[in-house]
């Protein structure tokens, strides 16, 4: 049987309200070493695509069930770049430029995804590399946006490889995981809690 590689896309969202100095995120409720995110890791908006489903198609669907905008029609769109988010999985990432923080919220799957908040570009980029607060892919994307807003005629969306993520979440993290232990043990475990709050303070044992 031969495997169809896992393919997704993400949507890096800004308003010309904030100046364009923020983006959207969300809170992942779920961990999935496969694409490489951890429970209470913020995130950019992605959905998985399925068999036989366009990018747009999937983009249509990830603005369904993680996040909604009020009017869709109004929104511009721009690919950013292609991340490998684990070895083998790539994500397609756009911007959207929504005309007004209060027309966007979550959408009908609040159960996977909760906490839709407002992130500055100056927040992620002083992020130190190894913290786990911003799903992998996240810091990728938002450089590549202000790239583009430098210099939109002559900007090319690059490729960015696993290896080249500048946050990574080490395999022992999902490895006790999937032994049984809850993600907050495992950060304590480790020493790595400090840099997940105040996003994991409520994760329970």
């Amino acid at each position: 049987m031969i495997e169809r590689p896992l393919t997704g896309v993400g949507a890096l969202i800004i308003s010309p309200e904030s100046s364009y100095e923020s983006f959207a995120t969300i809170t992942e409720g779920h961990t999935k070493r496969s694409t490489n995110k951890l429970r209470g890791m913020q995130s950019l908006p992605m959905e998985t695509a399925e068999w036989g489903e366009t990018y747009e198609q999937t983009l249509e669907r990830l603005f369904e069930e993680e996040i909604r905008f009020l009017p869709l029609s109004l929104l511009l769109k721009t690919k950013l770049c292609t991340c490998e988010l684990a070895p083998g999985v790539l994500v397609h990432l756009y911007l959207y430029e929504i005309p007004s923080h209060n027309s966007i919220f979550l959408g009908s799957h609040n159960q996977e995804v909760s906490n839709l908040e407002w992130v500055s570009f100056v927040d992620i980029l002083n992020e130190p590399t190894g913290s786990l607060r911003f799903r992998p892919g996240a810091y990728e994307c938002v450089v590549s946006c202000l790239d583009y807003l430098k210099d939109p005629e002559n900007f090319q969306p690059p490729v960015i490889s696993f290896h080249q993520l500048r946050h990574q979440i080490p395999h022992v993290v999902f490895n006790l995981i999937e032994a049984g232990f809850s993600e907050r043990e495992v950060l304590f475990q480790l020493g790595l809690a400090p840099q997940f709050l105040p996003n994991f303070q409520l994760l329970s044992h």
